[in-house]
């Protein structure tokens, strides 16, 4: 799946964090299991339970493994966002262009 498909869904917030082990994308729910010496996905989904002996990877379970990193990301340049707009509102004590370019860098 590409990365703007994925940031589509993510604004379009068809994919929920029900907590650290479990999403709910679409009505699918996608689950993170330990078990010993091993991590499994799960999913719901038809493809999934269709052929459960052989190793599918649905775009759920995609979207499930990228979740946190397009969720970072989001924030922080939320943030970002946030702070620019704050300093442009400020007469006194402005943010230098140094220092704004630190906070971009900063996302990375």
């Amino acid at each position: 799946m590409k990365i703007k498909e994925l940031l589509k869904l993510y604004k379009e917030k068809r994919i929920k964090k029900i907590s650290d082990r479990m999403f709910e994308i679409d009505k699918h729910i996608v689950i993170f299991q330990k078990k010993k010496g091993r991590k499994i996905i799960t999913c719901d989904c038809l493809n999934h339970s269709k052929f459960c002996n052989t190793p599918i990877f649905c775009w759920h379970k995609e979207i499930a493994i990228n979740y946190p990193i397009i969720d970072y990301f989001s924030k922080k340049i939320n943030d970002l966002k946030e702070t620019l707009k704050f300093n442009k509102e400020m007469k006194k004590n402005k943010m230098t262009d140094e220092e704004v370019l630190f906070m971009v860098e900063d996302l990375w």
